[in-house]
C-alpha cells in the first residue's frame, strides 16, 4: 500500500500548474470568440489559483484546521464564478447578485463557528456550500439551450455532478466529528483523493474547451448560412429588380404607344378647330351661332388632352420617381406655353408676372408644363368667370431657388390642407375631375427636389406655390 502514496506537495503544485496551463489555454481561445462564459471562467480559475498556494504553505496542518477564512471564500467565489460562467448570459445579472450575497451569508456563517470553536461544524460547513455550488453549475450546464447538443457538455455535467457528490459525502463525514482523515497528510486516502481532484480538473477543462469549441464552430457555420442566405435573397431581389425594370420598361412603352394613338386623333381634331377659327372670321360664326359650340368644343378637347396627359404622367414618369429629360430650362417660357394650353376663354384672365427675363433652373420641361398646367386649371376651375388668375415667376433669395406662384380669387372659402396634394382627392366634388392634377403638381416638385404648399393671402385670395432650388 505503501507504492501508493505519494507527495502532497508534489501533487498539489502539479494541481497549480495543470491549472495555470489550462487557464493560459482558455485565454488564448478569447482571441477567437466574445464568449462571456469564456472570460467568467478564466476569472474562475484565476481566483483559484490565488487560493490554492495559501493552501500549500498550510500543508502541516491538519485538514479542519486548514479551511480558514480567506482560501476557503475564494474557493467558493472560484464555484460561484464558473456557475455564472454556465448559465446563460441573460440570467447572469440576476444570478451574480444571488451569488454574492450567498458569498457573505458563508463568510458570516463561517465566523460564527469559528468563534464558536465548531471546528467539524465548520468544515462540514464550508464542504456543503461547495457540494451546492458544484451541483448547480453541473445543473446550469444542463439547462442552458444554447449547449444542447454540443460534445464535452456531457463530461461538464456528469464531473460536476460526481464533484458534488463527493463534496456532500465529505460534508456528512466532517459533520460526524471524524478528524481521522487529515486531507495533507500522507495515506491511502490521501492518493486517492488528490487523484479524483486531478481527474475532476482534467476532465472539466477537456469538457469545457469542447463545449466553447463547439459552440463557436456552430455559431460560424450558422454565421455562414446566414450569409448565404442573405447573398440568395440579394441575388433573388437583383433577378426580382431585373424583372420589375423590364416590366416597368413593357408599360412604358406600351403607355407611350397608346399616348400616341389617343392623343393624336385629338392633337387633329384641335388643329381643325383652329384652323376653322383663322378660316372663318369671328363675325361669321357668331352669325352661324357657331362661336360659342366651337369654344366649347375646343374646351372639351383641351380638358380630354390635359385629363390623358395627367392619367400618362401618373402612370407611368411619376410612379418610377424618375427625373426625365433634365436640362437648363426657362421657367417663364414654360410658364407661357402652359398658359398657352390652357382653354382659350381663360387666356385674358391670366396675367403673368415675372416672366420678362429669363430664370433657368435644371429640371424636365415636359413635367413642369404639365405641373403648371395643371395649377393654372385648378385656378380656373375654383374661381368665378372672369375673375383674375395671377401667375407670378420670382426669385427666392432666402431659400436660394425660384418660386412659381399661382393666385385666384375662391368662389367659396379656401382651407390650406396637405391631403389635397394626395392621389385621387378631389377638393369639390360638384367640379369635375380626375383629382390627380395637384397630385401631379407635388409629384413633379418631388422629381425636381422643391416643395408646394397652399396658403390663404391676406386679401382672401388662393395661392399655390411651387419651390425649386437653384
Amino acid at each position: 500500500m505503501a507504492g501508493l502514496l505519494i507527495d502532497v506537495t508534489t501533487v498539489q503544485w502539479a494541481y497549480l500548474g495543470l491549472l495555470i496551463a489550462f487557464t493560459i489555454c482558455l485565454g488564448l481561445m478569447t482571441q477567437l470568440t466574445a464568449s462571456s462564459g469564456l472570460r467568467w471562467w478564466l476569472a474562475s480559475n484565476l481566483t483559484t489559483a490565488i487560493a490554492f498556494p495559501l493552501f500549500i504553505l498550510r500543508s502541516e496542518i491538519p485538514f479542519g484546521n486548514v479551511v480558514f477564512l480567506l482560501p476557503t471564500t475564494l474557493v467558493i467565489v472560484s464555484a460561484a464564478l464558473k456557475l455564472l460562467a454556465v448559465i446563460p448570459a441573460a440570467q447572469r445579472r440576476r444570478r451574480a447578485w444571488h451569488m454574492a450575497m450567498l458569498v457573505a451569508l458563508f463568510m458570516a456563517v463561517y465566523k460564527l463557528l469559528d468563534q464558536a470553536g465548531w471546528l467539524a461544524a465548520r468544515l462540514s460547513f464550508s464542504l456543503g456550500t461547495l457540494s451546492l455550488l458544484t451541483l448547480l453549475i453541473a445543473h446550469g450546464a444542463s439547462r442552458n439551450t444554447r449547449w444542447r447538443g454540443i460534445q464535452g457538455r456531457g463530461v461538464l455535467i456528469i464531473s460536476f455532478t460526481v464533484s458534488g457528490v463527493i463534496l456532500a459525502g465529505l460534508s456528512a463525514r466532517a459533520l460526524g466529528g471524524n478528524e481521522s482523515f487529515a486531507y495533507f497528510s500522507q495515506g491511502m486516502a490521501q492518493s486517492i483523493a488528490f487523484g479524483l481532484n486531478l481527474l475532476q480538473l482534467l476532465l472539466v477543462h477537456i469538457g469545457f474547451i469542447a463545449v466553447v469549441i463547439g459552440r463557436l464552430t456552430r455559431v460560424t457555420v450558422l454565421k455562414g448560412a446566414r450569409e448565404r442566405e442573405l447573398i440568395r435573397r440579394r441575388r433573388l431581389a437583383e433577378e426580382r429588380g431585373r424583372e420589375m425594370e423590364a416590366i416597368a420598361q413593357e408599360r412604358h412603352a406600351l403607355l407611350e404607344l397608346l399616348t400616341h394613338e389617343v392623343r393624336q386623333p385629338l392633337n387633329n381634331a384641335q388643329a381643325a378647330l383652329q384652323e376653322i377659327s383663322r378660316t372663318i372670321d369671328g363675325q361669321r360664326l357668331a352669325a352661324l351661332g357657331m362661336s360659342q359650340p366651337v369654344a366649347r368644343l375646343y374646351d372639351i378637347i383641351d380638358q380630354v388632352v390635359l385629363a390623358l396627359s395627367n392619367a400618362i404622367v401618373a402612370a407611368s414618369l411619376i410612379e418610377r420617381k424618375s427625373r426625365q429629360n433634365a436640362r437648363s430650362v426657362d421657367l417663364a417660357e414654360v410658364a407661357e406655353l402652359a398658359k398657352g394650353d390652357c382653354p382659350l376663354t381663360a387666356h385674358g384672365r391670366i396675367t403673368l408676372l415675372g416672366a420678362d427675363c429669363p430664370m433657368f433652373i435644371q429640371g424636365d420641361p415636359v413635367l413642369l408644363r404639365l405641373a403648371f398646367r395643371n395649377l393654372l386649371d385648378n385656378a380656373i376651375k375654383f374661381s368665378a368667370p372672369e375673375t383674375p388668375i395671377t401667375v407670378k415667376i420670382s426669385v427666392d433669395e432666402d431659400r436660394l431657388g425660384m418660386i412659381f406662384e399661382v393666385r385666384n380669387i375662391p368662389t367659396r372659402p379656401f382651407t390650406p390642407d396637405r391631403a389635397l396634394f394626395e392621389r385621387a382627392l378631389r377638393g369639390d366634388v360638384s367640379i369635375e375631375g380626375s383629382g390627380l392634377g395637384l397630385f401631379i403638381v407635388r409629384e413633379v416638385s418631388l422629381i425636381h427636389e422643391g416643395t408646394v404648399d397652399s396658403r390663404v393671402a391676406s386679401d382672401g385670395q388662393t395661392v399655390f406655390e411651387m419651390f425649386f432650388p437653384a
